[in-house]
């Protein structure tokens, strides 16, 4: 363990002594732990969910705290949905205990005085257009990520000495670069080396020694670390009762059953609806075979793993509904639930194990273990939970175990880094699992911190496998005792009894890897007169280790020696002086052996039976595989030893073509981080050499010993016909030439050929990557076959080839140890499939795998005569033990494989050519990476910014005859700002082409499918001339791309795509292009690597796919910890100082505007531009107009000048020629391409390879700008703390570079820019910011409110709530006016003050075009429009501003006229003098009103200010519930009002925030509800005059605790109620009365998913179409049969795609113009009747009846946003339909409540049977308003 890992342990794991004592405690065992192998295991899954939160667990316990803190802890459990699927085990067998302890598998408005003004602000986001974001709460969010590590990393590429300048800047001038700060930035590196350390270590034995009799103070916190979580704890009773839930009156959470022999008897009753099954919780997606089990109480308490009973939930679940359903789901999978736990697998004889765990992204009191072996873990935290209540996410409880006592005893409380918090590992304690809690009760015993260099992560690896490091006592006592007993560098005389001593007599050597001591195999030459003698030599462990003694019982518990990695100490399963000395079969040392003798014909033919013998060897060489291989390859070599090699080489190669026959040729890719001289492809043929001898010795001993004994027998099943038949007919041009499947039978009658495949007509083509086929004709123009050979033979790096054997792997069973015995009984087969072959056992490597031992015993036993040592039931035990350690093993060492790959991605990131395939999103097939998880190979379409839903299309490309037509292709759309330093290139679109499609298929060369073959003949037959031939014959049309015309989307697409035009104003700023996505396709990948878990794992970074147009994945996943910091500080309710306001508000809101700023599609991309950087800031420069002419501002709002409040000229002034600090700027992307220091293993000098090039990436901020006389603009950005340094001082056009400005949000910057200048700002914004008490207003304006009249004469009279809200917005400085739905607006006509309506540049260029201009996205403008009123009455500033009577009316018009005229006609003056007389217009008009209506944003906009300064006294801001607290300042601090008030309902919509981060921190709770939550300065407005009493009900008493008063009024009265409402009883025949007009309609539908951010809706946007039928089916009766006037209608919904989805259904029905919104949109409308589709569905099987918070967030969504409920439920006037799901909708206790509200009075309807023109059949007794049933 590393120094760093120990410092981070943390704790007193109890005294030495007690280790000590507990180890001679341990029972010795006798014999081997047994147990007895199920016929079959299935996966179940669990599908996790992170925001868990609110939803109070019954974990309330009472812990043992040694602390004052001592108190009971009061624990909220957040609960999740899982989804955990299973298939059945159908064949019952009785399993026995292992008799070993260690023996585990497991391994959140008057006017006041004439020069005072009032301006009303709304929140930027309460226009439909930008609030409709807020699905985004419910998307994959890209900013809910768990904070990094965040520190600047070396640069991954050398710095380089030789820069080319460009002259387009003074490379010497240092101007505006703060050098001095850059160099005192902290410089932090992060590399990562192999380690000499561990060779340097001593082994294992050794520590283990030193632990139990040396000095123990160091190897005890590892012994600890490793064998308490084999062992776990022992708790005692009392402290785990005294742990466990005190709230007994709360139902149990899991209604499993424990009663064991009742399980037994519903199993054996045989019935179809019970499954015995293993269930396995995963993460992952599901497939159709298995069962699903969703929901976190139907999986009950049990571990992965476990046996359990499963109940298949069919139509016998769906009783409860009115609605029949089909028997079968809409996706074709088996849902079942747990009731019962069988048998426990995973530490069956451990009551509390100690868990891997990493803390839950969410929640800081949830762990969830790696192991998956239950899903979370709820810990201690009550002391935190009392003491730190709003800052408990980020410290842990600690707890030290008191072995003594059995207890766990309270430690510390330990805080975490929030920047790297999945960082941390955790061991936590299981303590018990109360079936009332959703997750066990655990507590933290130790906290690591791993620094991320590779050691540190073997180790984290290694306890996430619980692999074994110190040896038992009583093996350390028996090894030392063996070692005694031998000679001095020699082995005992009674050992070598009745051997055959070779030692002197035959040259036996070995051939392992560098490094290697465990020396197992050797080999050895003989040549006879006619033939060779081969000598297998295996070292014969079985002579030093006794069946059943301490050593046989520990090597039995480990099984298998896990490796991981060269240069690491392995984790031997035999103690070090057995596995690196005694059995080793070191050069130069007689040893004991195994050997089996072959006598071998030249041909490679067995003659004769091979011979088993006892022997002594001696190895007169250890050779390594490059050593080896050097032998092989020199033909000079004449030695002994070299003949030897050589022969043994070449019958090596004659025996594997006979056993691959075709296949040998095929060629492996590697990966290596580094120039590998024991790389597998440099010395591939000395590993087949060896390879070779093993495997046939293994199949002789497997047959010797099958005909004798019952023995261990590696089997494979071979794959279904079904699924074999499948892949042949999917592939049936690709299966015959994938070269690693050569002569592989598919079937009886079907064997895998090159010659079998099918001929191929003259127009079918195969794809190649271009820089493969550049590669082979590089070779055979340089007369090179084997180098074009290589190439052909290596199917990784052939698309289809590649694809097709990936497919192949996936259904491919896996390998098992079993018995012969039971072959015949089962059924089985003896064969493993891959190897094809019979009886293949394991007996080549005793020292590192347990089955080989056993193997060797019962051959020395058949060799002495005696009877087998083991029973076929001992044999049958130990397969079943073996098999789960074996698979431990393997997912061991892939880890560290993949471990080892992402720190050398880390250190240099690798371009890669990926071959691509879909499924619903990017999944890379990486040649030479398989091993890499397909989580970490996969490119979410969202990250790549799309603009439009990806389409899926049936893929025609390379589709051949016979093939099956079900392949799709996806269809992605960008719309992106693309412009080039240097300006128009050739090949880019025309100024008016639109959407168009780009070439996919840029790096792949096409040629004839037969051509492909007879190529791939020539490797077959090694014939040069016929390779040579074909190639000359279609060299010509293939170099020329002849076949690319064949290829329907090369034909159709165009090579690159750019926002350039030849010549004049660019007046389409965005590019519309789209990229069909197809199976098989090559693009550019750049893989580095990100901590997850605590450890390195690859991860794509960058996707390259044109020259001008590359995604950076990085910023998009992330925006937060790419461009700016997380905070972790939370908002308060008041504040000590304003510099304590600023530096936790200023941190949030940079979170949520970087968010804001990825999200927007609003970012601008130049290619080729030149950049100079000083350390870690950089330069970028050109001429203005270049600019100008692409809308490219940098806005230089320099907060000094604005704090001094200077005029526009002298801003001016200070902006040219100097450099000026912005107050909040954009960020940027920076890449170059440079030359990789790569080497390829396989061509390193082909041309197009993707090793030759390497990609820069950085991110930044823009920090100042310079505008110049000469025309020139200088910006400077830098780089953020955790990019790398840049590799060079300049780059220069020729380098490539690029940058993407990453736009902020107007708003956001205002908001930034503001917040900055709250010191400088008046003192009633202090007041109001800090939470203090206001100043009273002023004599003089108090005077003039107190005179204003009230009460206007004929106009509506105020109620008194309205008069008292009103006297406090005149009367004081600051007032908050609460106006729950339903209260009245007044329209003031006559009496109104002079108002006008400012809206932002956008909206203005939306309506008035200006050439040149980039409109905002269309994502960003989704559905905005100027207000209808406003517009009709003048009361818009752009529109007013034009009409005949202003000033300036007629320069506008004019250039409104000539900018609608050809574009070649404007000039940048033009545009420049338009701005200019606009500016002066909007300040004249500005000038004559009273009240300004805008945006807060706007009302920071420096023109507006400068029109209305010194003006404005009060400042009113609408919808303030809507604002966030920072966003309503900026009015507030920018207008410097006096007079401040808001209006708004913190019940109904908060503020969208994007950035989940963000929310946690406060930045959701709007200035307008901190203040109403203290009551402070508020009225609340109780009385409404626009809800019937009916609809107003239900939301006064779940919203606003019944405190909504209806007052009679004709805007709710319906004189004519519709009939299909609820009639009542009444005692007088009142109509308006007599009816209920709200209805619920119950449907079930099914759910569809935006997978990406578009026009339709964010991502993860639904619909239903279900219900999208009801609601046009409801919508046309009304219209059609209750003449309802379909403007009187408003259809909602919480969800942009169903809004999509319905718009679309009615134009179908030829229903135009129907008014369709959003909740969100609908936020302050009113309409008559509202139809409200929920969309949220399951099938009634699938839902909890005990729904956690966290399954409904996953399966209700925002539906549950009781926010937007009040919403939905309070816009109708006159009548309310709801259509959903009510099965779904009542595990939300709101729409629960409102159901049953709704049944109560009959108004509960079904789909099937409303609507109906029948009145109700039974009128119900009218309910009291204040009494109706809740």
């Amino acid at each position: 363990m590393t120094d760093e890992l120990r410092k981070a342990i943390d704790g007193n794991q109890g005294s030495e002594n007690k280790v000590k004592k507990k180890r001679k405690k341990r029972k010795k065992k006798k014999g081997n732990p047994t147990t007895e192998c199920r016929s079959k295991e299935i996966t179940m899954e669990n599908s996790d969910v992170s925001n868990e939160t609110n939803q109070e667990s019954c974990t309330q316990t009472n812990e043992v705290i040694e602390s004052k803190e001592q108190s009971e802890e009061n624990t909220k459990s957040l609960k999740k949905g899982n989804d955990i699927h299973c298939t059945s085990n159908y064949k019952e067998q009785n399993k026995k205990e292992l008799k070993s302890k260690g023996t585990n598998e497991g391994n959140s408005k008057l006017r006041g005085e004439p020069q005072d003004r009032t301006i009303l602000c709304t929140p930027d986001n309460s226009n439909s257009t930008e609030v409709d974001a807020r699905e985004s709460i419910e998307r994959k969010d890209v900013s809910d990520k768990s904070h990094s590590v965040n520190q600047k990393e070396n640069s991954p590429i050398e710095q380089s000495d030789n820069v080319t300048v460009e002259n387009s800047y003074n490379t010497n001038d240092d101007e505006g670069f703060d050098i001095e700060n850059d160099m005192r930035r902290p410089k932090i590196s992060l590399q990562c080396q192999k380690s000499t350390s561990h060779r340097d270590r001593r082994s294992f034995y050794e520590e283990s020694k030193n632990f139990y009799y040396g000095n123990e103070s160091v190897i005890g916190k590892m012994a600890f670390d490793t064998n308490i979580l084999i062992n776990g704890v022992d708790l005692g009773d009392e402290h785990i009762d005294s742990s466990k839930s005190t709230r007994s009156k709360r139902e149990d959470f899991y209604k499993d059953i424990h009663d064991l022999d009742q399980l037994q008897k519903i199993s054996d009753n045989g019935s179809l609806d019970h499954k015995e099954c293993t269930i396995q919780i995963e993460a992952t997606h599901f497939a159709a075979k298995e069962i699903v089990i969703h929901g976190r109480s139907k999986c009950g308490r049990a571990f992965t793993d476990d046996v359990v009973l499963v109940n298949i939930l069919s139509d016998k679940s769906t009783s409860k509904t009115d609605e029949k359903k089909e028997s079968s789901t809409p996706d074709n999978k088996i849902y079942g639930e747990v009731i019962g736990i069988l048998e426990r697998s995973r530490y069956k004889d451990i009551r509390n194990p100690v868990f891997v765990c990493v803390i839950d992204e969410h929640e800081g009191h949830l762990m969830k273990p790696l192991c998956k072996t239950i899903p979370k873990i709820h810990i201690k935290h009550a002391i935190i939970q009392q003491k730190y209540p709003n800052n408990k996410k980020h410290k842990i409880q600690l707890y030290n175990y008191d072995e003594d006592a059995k207890k766990l005893v309270f430690k510390q409380i330990r805080d975490l880094d929030p920047a790297e918090r999945k960082n941390y590992i955790f061991l936590v304690v299981f303590i018990a699992w109360n079936p009332k809690c959703v997750y066990p009760l655990g507590a933290v015993i130790q906290v690591l911190l791993p620094n991320q260099d590779l050691e540190t992560g073997l180790e984290i690896v290694g306890l996430q496998h619980q692999v074994p490091s110190i040896y038992r006592q009583e093996t350390v006592d028996l090894v030392t005792e063996l070692l005694e007993q031998m000679p001095v560098g020699d082995i005992s005389l009674d050992l070598t009894a009745g051997r055959e001593d070779l030692s002197d007599t035959l040259d036996v050597f070995t051939i392992d890897p560098s490094g290697a001591r465990d020396l197992d195999d050797a080999l050895s030459l003989e040549i006879l007169n006619k033939s060779f003698r081969v000598g297998v030599h295996i070292a014969d462990v079985a002579s030093f280790v006794e069946k059943g003694s301490n050593i046989d019982t520990e090597a039995f518990e480990r099984s298998f020696t896990y490796y991981p990695g060269q240069d690491f100490r392995p984790f031997r399963m035999l103690p070090e002086p057995l596995s690196d000395d005694l059995c080793s079969l070191i050069p130069g040392k007689k040893r004991l052996t195994l050997s089996v003798f072959f006598e071998l014909s030249k041909s490679g033919n067995e003659i004769g039976s091979p011979v088993i013998k006892k022997t002594i060897v001696k190895s007169v060489r250890q050779l390594t595989y490059k050593e080896a291989w050097n032998i092989i390859a020199d033909k000079d070599k004449s030695d002994k030893l070299s003949i030897d090699i050589k022969i043994l080489h070449q019958l090596a190669l004659t025996i594997r073509k006979k056993r691959l026959k075709d296949a040998m040729y095929a060629l492996p890719v590697e990966l290596d981080d580094e120039e590998d001289e024991e790389s597998v492809l440099k010395t591939l043929e000395a590993h087949w050499l060896v390879e070779e001898y093993m495997i046939m010795t293994n199949h002789y001993i497997g047959n010797y010993l099958a005909t004798k004994v019952s023995t261990i027998i590696r089997c494979q099943e071979p794959p279904s016909e079904e699924e074999m038949k499948t892949w042949m007919e999917m592939h049936p041009y690709i299966a015959d030439i994938i070269f690693l499947l050569q002569n592989r039978l598919v079937s009886s009658e079907r064997e895998l050929k090159i010659e079998n495949s099918p001929p191929a007509r003259y127009s079918n083509y195969i794809a190649l990557q271009s820089w493969v086929w550049c590669g082979i004709r590089e070779a055979l123009d340089n007369r090179n076959p084997i180098g074009a050979w290589n190439l052909l033979r290596t199917d990784e790096i052939h698309p289809e080839q590649a694809l097709a054997y990936e497919e192949w792997i996936k259904f491919q069973e896996t390998a098992k140890y079993t018995t012969s015995a039971c072959i015949d009984t089962d059924g089985r087969s003896n064969r493993h499939f891959s190897l094809g072959m019979c009886n293949y056992t394991h007996f080549t490597s005793p020292i590192r795998r347990y089955p080989d031992l056993v193997v060797h015993r019962q051959l020395h036993a058949i060799l002495d005569g005696i009877e087998s040592v083991y029973s076929n039931e001992e044999i049958k035990e130990i397969c079943s033990y073996v098999n789960p350690i074996s698979k431990n093993v393997k997912a061991f060492g892939k880890q560290c494989k993949i471990l080892q790959l992402a720190h050398s991605l880390k250190k240099i990131p690798r371009y890669i050519n990926a071959i691509m395939f879909t499924d619903g999103e990017i999944v890379v097939y990486l040649p030479g990476m398989r091993k890499v998880p397909k989580r970490y190979r996969t490119i979410h379409l969202s990250l790549l910014d799309v603009s439009s839903k990806p389409i899926l299309e049936t893929d025609i490309d390379l589709l051949r005859p016979g093939e099956l037509g079900n392949r799709e292709r996806v269809m992605v759309k960008w719309q992106k700002r693309l412009y080039n330093y240097s300006g128009y290139h050739g090949n880019t679109r025309q100024q008016n082409e639109q959407c168009f499609k780009l070439d996919p298929h840029q790096r792949t060369t096409f040629m004839r499918y037969k051509d492909w073959v007879l190529m791939l003949k020539t490797v077959l037959n090694s014939d040069f001339r016929g390779l040579n031939e074909v190639y000359n014959s279609i060299k010509d049309d293939v170099n020329g791309g002849a076949f690319r015309e064949y290829v329907n989307s090369c034909r159709s697409g165009a090579k690159d795509v750019s926002s350039e035009v030849n010549r004049g104003l660019i007046t389409k700023h965005r590019c519309e292009f789209m990229l069909p996505i197809h199976i098989n396709q090559i693009v550019g990948v750049q893989f580095s690597a990100e901590p997850k878990n605590g450890l390195l794992f690859p991860s794509p970074k960058f996707v390259d796919i044109t020259s001008n147009f590359k995604c950076c994945l990085e910023h998009t996943d992330d925006p937060v910890k790419t461009f700016v910091e997380y905070s972790t500080v939370r908002t308060k309710q008041s504040y000590q100082s304003l510099k304590e306001y600023i530096n936790i508000w200023l941190p949030i809101i940079k979170m949520e505007s970087a968010t804001n700023a990825v999200r927007n599609e609003d970012s601008v991309t130049i290619n080729n531009i030149p950049i100079e950087f000083r350390g870690r800031q950089g330069k970028i420069s050109n001429k203005r107009s270049f600019f100008n002419i692409r809308d490219i501002e940098f806005d230089a709002i320099s907060i000094d000048i604005l704090k001094k409040d200077e005029n526009e000229n002298e801003t001016e002034k200070k902006k040219t020629n100097s450099f000026v600090s912005m107050g909040s700027s954009d960020y940027v992307c920076i890449r170059c391409c440079l030359p990789s220091t790569k080497k390829d293993k396989i061509s390193p000098k082909i041309q197009g390879h993707p090793d030759s090039k390497i990609f820069w990436i950085g991110h930044g901020e823009f920090t100042k700008v310079k505008k110049t006389d000469t025309g020139r603009v200088d910006v400077i950005f830098s780089l953020h703390d955790r990019c790398c340094d840049p590799p060079k001082q300049q780059f220069t056009t020729t380098d490539n570079a690029t940058i993407e400005i990453i736009q902020k949000a107007k708003v956001d910057k205002r908001t930034e820019t503001y917040l900055k200048m709250l010191e400088a700002a008046s003192p009633t914004s202090h007041a109001i910011a800090l939470g203090r008490k206001l100043p009273k207003l002023d004599e003089s304006h108090l005077k003039v409110a107190k005179d204003v009249p009230i009460v206007v004469p004929n106009l509506f009279r105020c109620n008194d709530e309205q008069l008292e809200a009103i006297n406090r917005a005149l009367t004081t400085r600051f007032s908050l006016i609460q106006g729950p739905p339903g209260w009245l607006k007044v329209k003031l006509d006559v009496y109104a003050p002079k108002m006008i309506r400012m809206y932002g540049k956008a909206f203005e260029i939306m309506e008035f075009p200006v050439p040149g201009k980039a409109l905002a996205s269309s994502r960003t403008m989704r559905r905005s429009k100027v207000d209808d009123y406003l517009s009709e009455n003048d009361l818009v500033l752009h529109r007013l501003i034009r009409n005949e009577d202003k000033p300036f009316s007629d320069k506008l018009r004019h250039f409104d006229t000539k900018f609608r005229g050809p574009p070649e006609n404007i000039t940048l003056d033009d545009i420049k003098e338009y701005s200019k007389v606009l500016g002066e217009a909007k300040e004249q008009e500005l000038k004559n009103v009273d009240v300004i209506f805008c945006t807060t944003s706007v009302a920071a906009n420096p023109k507006f200010l400068k029109a209305t300064k010194g003006r404005i006294y009060q400042c009113i801001i609408d919808e303030c519930g809507m604002c966030t607290e920072p966003e309503s300042m900026v009015p507030i601090i920018g207008t410097k009002a006096e007079q401040i008030v808001l209006i708004g309902d913190h019940k109904q919509l908060r503020p969208i925030v994007l950035c989940r981060a963000a929310v946690d921190l406060g930045l959701e709770k709007s200035l307008f509800e901190r203040y109403a939550c203290q009551g402070r300065y508020l009225t609340m407005l109780k009385k409404q005059y626009r809800m019937n009493p009916f609809i107003c009900e239900f939301p006064s008493k779940a919203f606003y605790d019944g405190q909504l008063e209806t007052v009679p009024s004709r805007i709710w009265q319906e004189l004519s109620p519709l009939k299909f409402w609820t009639r009542l009883f009444m005692k007088m025949n009142d109509p308006v009365r007599g009816h209920i007009p709200h209805i619920f309609c119950h449907i079930e539908g099914e759910e569809n998913v935006l997978t990406v951010s578009t026009e339709e809706g964010n991502e993860q946007s639904r619909s239903n179409m279900k219900e999208v039928e009801q609601v046009v089916r409801v919508f046309k009766y009304m219209m059609d049969v209750e003449k309802v006037d379909p403007n009187r209608i408003n259809v909602i919904s919480q969800y942009n795609a169903q809004c999509h989805a319905l718009k679309e259904a009615f134009l179908k029905e030829g229903l135009i113009n129907i008014k369709i919104n959003t909740v969100i949109a609908s936020q302050g409308g009113e309409w008559d009747y509202v139809i409200f589709s929920t969309v949220r569905s399951l099938p009634i099987f699938l839902i909890e009846s005990n729904p956690t918070d966290g399954w409904c967030k996953k399966n209700l969504g925002f539906i549950t946003d009781h926010h937007q409920i009040n919403v939905a439920l309070t816009r109708a006037r006159r009548g309310l339909i709801i259509i959903g799901n009510q099965n779904l909708l009542r595990c939300d206790r709101i729409w629960r409540d409102l159901i049953e509200d709704y049944k109560s009075c009959d108004c509960l309807k079904n789909a099937n049977n409303f609507p109906t023109n029948k009145r109700a059949a039974k009128p119900q007794k009218a309910p009291r308003f204040d009494k109706r049933k809740k």
